[in-house]
């Protein structure tokens, strides 16, 4: 993928390791949509998907 390129992990995204692993392989940006959405209170895991333990 071009440098001047925006590389987008989308789908099947639902945890900080998830994120991590999308991030590793060259994502900068994240469509979380389903795994936020089927939560009660989405502001909590928007933060939980955001926080990695330990780090």
């Amino acid at each position: 993928i071009p440098d001047d390129r925006i590389v987008i992990a989308e789908s099947g995204l639902g945890s900080p390791d998830d994120l991590a692993r999308c991030a590793a392989a060259g994502a900068r940006a994240f469509l979380i949509g389903e795994s936020l959405m089927r939560q009660d209170d989405v502001c909590a895991a928007t933060r939980a998907i955001l926080t990695r333990k330990g780090g």
